[in-house]
């Protein structure tokens, strides 16, 4: 089964998990490039209604770079994703 794995951190109290999402489980997803924040933008939301947007600062170079990786695991040549570096929007 494919898989993404997201770092969820609660501020409040000090505490990181992580949650793996099997992608048959999204419904609908985004990437963006945010040239005036200079940040990428993943937008997820599964089937059952929970949305996930995600950040992460990087310049254009490296937006294509994370593009086609992202690219590559759809196509089945990769198992698994790791987003834990981005932030989660709330």
């Amino acid at each position: 089964m494919k898989a993404i794995r997201i770092k969820i951190v609660d501020h409040d109290l000090n505490l990181s998990r992580f949650e793996i999402v099997l992608l048959k489980d999204i419904a609908f997803h985004n990437l963006d490039y945010q040239l005036a924040k200079s940040e990428a933008v993943i937008q997820l939301e599964l089937h059952q209604g929970e949305p996930f947007l995600l950040s992460l600062p990087c310049d254009e170079m490296e937006y294509d770079k994370f593009k086609l990786r992202w690219e590559r695991f759809q196509e089945n040549e990769d198992y698994y994703f790791d987003l834990s570096e981005w932030g989660l929007i709330k």
